[in-house]
């Protein structure tokens, strides 16, 4: 059952690269934009490696891969600050769960060092954002990307053209 779900896990960091690959032009092109994909990149890739490789067989590796975590969180602080101007609302969403992200990684060490267990849950308070994050993004990136050009959003009075993108 556990190397269902690591391999599944394994299967989400692939589509969690796609999804850049195919999205980036909706990105604003900026520096921190570009920062937060390579530290994606560099997370998922890591998410490849947990899932292929669990703790109780390839320590190392799995370790290597765990890294996942502080890339994942400062991604989504970069891809905040970049879309803050844009998207207030995604960027602010970015900054508070990259923030609860880094959070979850001291609560993870207090824990353990207070009660000697309860690492896996704070590891999930680190990681669990960037999961949120990706669902919330791709379900926004979806529902502006089915609007055929030119249409008015929603609520949209101004008359400017919309943007077919969540983030830019």
């Amino acid at each position: 059952m556990a190397g269902r779900r690591l391999r599944l896990l394994a299967a989400g960091g692939v589509l969690v690269l796609l999804g850049l690959a195919f999205t980036r032009h909706a990105w604003p092109r900026r520096r921190p934009t570009y920062w937060g994909f390579g530290c994606l990149a560099v997370a998922e890739l890591g998410t490849v490696l947990v899932g292929l490789n669990p703790e109780n067989e390839t320590l190392r590796i799995h370790l290597l891969g765990a890294l996942n975590i502080p890339a994942a969180n400062t991604a989504l602080l970069l891809l905040g600050l970049a879309t803050l101007t844009w998207r207030r609302g995604i960027g602010l969403l970015s900054l508070v769960l990259g923030i609860v992200g880094w959070l979850g990684l001291p609560l993870g060490i207090l824990l353990l060092v207070a009660s000697g267990h309860g690492g896996g849950a704070a590891e999930r308070v680190a990681l669990y954002p960037v999961f949120i994050w990706t669902i919330v993004v791709g379900a926004a990136y979806l529902r502006v990307a089915g609007r055929p050009v030119g249409a008015a959003a929603a609520g949209d009075r101004t008359g400017r053209r919309p943007v077919r993108s969540p983030v830019s």
